[in-house]
């Protein structure tokens, strides 16, 4: 690629720092006017012999020997460094060390001298750290240095002279103890034109070019090995310059027809740059070249910027290799030094010496000038190369794409569009190809849009609508098979499929994705093949079989029942085993019988194998099997009667012709199955069934041995003989008193009661009753007497025997209670004698012997007016208190049921007390004394 197939841009301004005018000085005062004056005034009468720059300075090495620093505020010093000319000079990067080269007249030879520009003597020089005599052997031979690079961690130093001797320092440089020095190449009539220490490597490398060859060295711990890179050409001093990491450290070198890049081991790309080339620089991504201007003669060159006409011209043109543009191209006259520091480039031109600033533009500003020359490509290059953000990328690429758009490039617009995804909404590229003669371009959008993962449900509709506008089944097929890694929402991808009757594209996107609902929504609801569902769901894991019968199990039900039926019974019973524990898949049977709605028959047989195979199962299955057996036992009674009826009147025939063959064949026996079926569940200890759903539904259907066994499993006997007086069954109700007559006495009661009211057809059930009653006095005369009054038509003759018997009970206890009471007043009396005699008359004390060890009394013992006595230590042994061991249980007792009595007196005074004077709520005080046993 030649220099004239670049564009060419005025990415830097170039300015000619000089003095200013007096208004300008008056006006302003600006100091760094001033310090750019007093610059061009220092400069002016040196001459120039190298450069360097870093850490903030610009260098300048002068043929008198001295070193000029130039600071940011261009303020100028400088310090002595050789008798001679300073012939090079590096500025290291990483510290402020300053390397420089040179010629003392007074030793006549060379010498390399190393100065730490952080610490300055007294005189206000660097610190001199070393002087190194620079040609080896003993011999000194005024050769001048041609070339110097230096590592920048200063472990190695190369010294290049005209005579081709090189010369390599390996250790610290800085020092003058602890480094080695050896000539590593020596090349007669050959000049070191340039050296290069690469970073970045393993093994230290370095370049060596001389006006004819390049060449490298790979400098080991011991020993280095020369390597020649195939290339004929070298170049002239100056001419030779290392790129940065965005080349990879290659090494550039200018000739006259070209430009060539080296690297370690072979030469890389050639740019056909011409022009003789004077000197080359590096700086950030560009590449600096100083040629001479050859097509002005020198005659007839005009001054230039106010300068005197200059003697030679040069072109100082600055290349952005990567991008492949020119960024600044202009002539300069006199070109002396080319120095990069402060985000500028510093050309020293001119016989004064004249400073010209080349200032890059920002980056906005360089995209502008791109933007207005329509250069969209080599814009979105720049701000690649300047880490330009993601956002600012992005406008780049949608203000590409509105050019392309607007030209008509729609295939380009959309590729550029394209690399907006993620950060451009979709919504404003889509409504530029909503016309139908840009569908192809829409879909080609959508696809990467998805392709992506930026897709949202209405994008996904969009993109299948194309695909179905366009008919075009293969990319269709494409998108449903994932050919391409397309990320969509799926469900959207079905529901547009299905209403564009793509059924079977839809099936296979649902079973590819793994969407078992929509899988089995289009076999039923858009195919219509409901076995191929059943199937299907049969083939699935424990959990979505589970839930899509729950959802489309109705349906499945009303097409196929018994096949439905039949997968269903295996889903709730044993559906495989789970891996992790071991145990069998089963659902839960009650969270399918809302499925059978329609199906009753059906829903008998799920339950009934369910009941028969599980033994917990939720109160509800239960339930619900009962509600269907009594619903059916009403049919069957149902058609049994119609049957009966139409038997009797002789139309066999036509019932055969209404009813279903299955209740005409023997009603009388479905009859029995069902009481049976019905009565084995109730029956069922592991049936867990709410007993009063249950007799609720045995009142409605009128299932009498339902209603009886309930009652008796809950013990509401009751209600059982109430069962049996309400249908009259009088010899069931005997049969029930006595079975549980000695639980519920109040059963004779009743019996009795309703008897009396039917005395004239259950006599014989009366009077045994009243025996019962009289054997096991379970009720007073005076409530049988009250009872049978209720009915005027009960005899007195009934009641006859029973009263004559009761009355002579109670003569009998009359007198024996007389008898009782005149013992006890015979008692009381004793008692009384007893109490006097102790209170008037001496106790004498006769007993012999101990009470408790039955041994013989003997001194000192214990006497009690009870006629007990005990030893003493017997009596401290036994007894709690001061009263007699034997008699004190019985009076404790007795003094309990005292206190007893008395508080109850006293609380029955209390009770009236307030119950008189409560005035709004007496009910409650009767609750209270209630609680505390007044009542007892």
């Amino acid at each position: 690629m030649t220099q004239f197939q670049w564009r060419k841009f005025a990415f830097f301004d170039k300015e000619l720092l000089r003095e200013p005018s007096n208004a300008s000085t008056t006006r302003t005062a600006s100091s760094s006017k001033l310090s750019i004056s007093n610059a061009n005034e220092r400069l002016k009468d040196i001459s120039i012999s190298c450069s360097s720059a870093g850490k903030g300075f610009v260098l300048l090495g002068s043929t008198d020997g001295s070193v000029y620093v130039i600071d940011r505020s261009f303020a100028v010093d400088s310090f002595q460094a050789y008798t001679n000319d300073v012939s090079n000079m590096v500025q290291l990067k990483q510290s402020n060390i300053l390397v420089t080269g040179g010629f003392d007249s007074l030793e006549n030879a060379a010498y390399v001298k190393v100065w730490n520009r952080d610490r300055m003597d007294a005189i206000g020089q660097p610190i001199l750290l070393r002087s190194l005599r620079a040609y080896p052997g003993k011999e000194v031979k005024p050769v001048r240095i041609s070339a110097l690079a230096v590592h920048e961690n200063l472990t190695l130093m190369a010294v290049g002279f005209v005579d081709g001797t090189i010369v390599l320092v390996k250790g610290d440089v800085s020092k003058d103890s602890g480094s080695k020095i050896k000539t590593v190449d020596q090349r007669p009539h050959e000049e070191v034109t340039g050296l290069h220490f690469r970073p970045s490597s393993k093994e230290a490398i370095l370049y060596m070019t001389t006006a004819s060859k390049v060449w490298t060295y790979e400098i080991a711990q011991k020993n280095e090995k020369l390597n020649q890179i195939v290339n004929d050409k070298g170049c002239r001093p100056r001419c030779g310059v290392l790129s940065d990491s965005s080349q990879d450290y290659q090494l550039i070198v200018g000739c006259t027809d070209a430009i060539y890049f080296h690297q370690i081991d072979s030469r890389g790309q050639c740019l056909v740059f011409e022009g003789e080339k004077m000197m080359m620089l590096w700086h950030k991504n560009y590449l600096i070249t100083v040629s001479k201007d050859n097509t002005f003669a020198s005659s007839t060159n005009a001054p230039i910027g106010g300068l005197t006409a200059p003697r030679e011209l040069f072109v100082v043109t600055v290349y952005d290799i990567h991008n492949k543009f020119i960024a600044f191209s202009g002539s300069i006259p006199e070109v002396k030094e080319v120095v990069c520091e402060w985000g500028s480039i510093f050309v020293i031109a001119g016989p004064n010496n004249h400073i010209f600033q080349l200032k890059e533009k920002d980056t906005q500003t360089k995209l502008d000038i791109l933007f207005r020359k329509n250069q969209y490509d080599m814009a979105i290059s720049l701000a690649k190369t300047q880490q330009y953000d993601k956002d600012g990328l992005v406008d780049i690429f949608r203000q590409y794409g509105d050019y392309l758009y607007n030209k008509g490039v729609y295939e380009s617009a959309v590729t550029e569009y394209i690399k907006t995804i993620g950060r451009l909404e979709p919504s404003y590229v889509i409504r530029k190809f909503l016309d139908a003669h840009r569908i192809h371009n829409l879909t080609a959008y959508l696809q990467e849009l998805h392709r992506r993962g930026a897709a949202k449900e209405e994008h996904t509709t969009l993109l299948l609508n194309c695909y179905t506008k366009l008919k075009d089944n293969d990319k269709l097929e494409e998108f449903i098979n994932h050919e391409n890694d397309v990320d969509f929402d799926v469900e959207t991808a079905i529901r547009v499929c299905r209403q564009a009757q793509y059924f079977e594209h839809a099936l296979k996107l649902a079973k590819k994705s793994g969407q078992h609902d929509w899988h089995v929504k289009i076999l039923l609801e858009d195919l219509h093949k409901h076995e191929e569902a059943l199937s299907y769901i049969s083939g699935l894991d424990f959990e979505s079989a589970k839930s899509i019968f729950i959802t489309f199990g109705k349906q499945l039900v009303d097409s196929e029942p018994q096949a439905t039926t039949v997968l269903l019974k295996k889903l709730c019973t044993d559906f495989g085993v789970d891996p992790m524990t071991g145990q069998r898949f089963r659902a839960e049977p009650d969270d399918f019988i809302k499925i059978y709605v329609m199906q009753p028959e059906y829903l008998i047989d799920f339950l009934e194998h369910m009941t028969a195979s599980l033994n917990k199962l939720n109160r509800v299955v239960y339930n619900t099997l009962f509600e269907l057996y009594l619903q059916a036992y009403s049919e069957a009674i149902d058609d049994k009667l119609k049957f009966d009826q139409d038997k009797e009147d002789s139309l066999e025939s036509s019932l055969e012709n209404s009813l279903p063959q299955m209740k005409i064949a023997d009603p009388e026996k479905r009859v029995i199955s069902l009481e049976q079926k019905a009565m084995a569940l109730l029956r069922n200890k592991d049936a867990d069934y709410d007993m009063d759903h249950a007799l609720i539904l045995c009142q409605l259907h009128k299932f009498r041995d339902g209603i009886l066994y309930l009652y008796e499993k809950a013990q509401l006997y009751k209600q059982i003989l109430k069962y049996h007086m309400d249908h009259r069954e009088f010899e069931k109700v005997i049969e029930i008193c006595k079975a549980h007559g000695e639980t519920d006495p109040s059963l004779w009661r009743d019996a009795l009661v309703f008897f009396g009211k039917h005395e004239a057809n259950c006599h014989d059930q009366l009077k045994y009753v009243l025996g019962v009653i009289e054997e096991q006095e379970l009720i007073p005369p005076l409530l049988v007497v009250q009872s049978l009054a209720q009915n005027t038509d009960v005899k007195v003759g009934t009641l006859k025997d029973f009263l004559s018997r009761k009355f002579q009970q109670q003569v009998a206890r009359v007198s024996e209670d007389e008898k009782q009471i005149a013992a006890y007043k015979k008692e009381i009396e004793s008692m009384r004698t007893q109490i006097h005699q102790l209170q008037t008359e001496p106790k004498r004390f006769q007993a012999i012997k101990c009470f408790r060890c039955t041994e013989r009394l003997e001194m000192p013992s214990v006497h009690f007016y009870c006629d007990h006595s005990y030893h003493l230590h017997c009596f401290e042994t036994y007894s709690e208190n001061d009263e007699c061991p034997e008699c004190a249980e019985k009076n404790r007792k007795l003094m309990e049921i005292l206190q007893s009595l008395q508080n109850k007196s006293e609380l029955h005074q209390q009770f009236h007390n307030e119950l008189s004077k409560a005035t709004s709520d007496g009910f409650a005080v009767v609750a209270r004394y209630f609680q505390h046993g007044v009542f007892d």
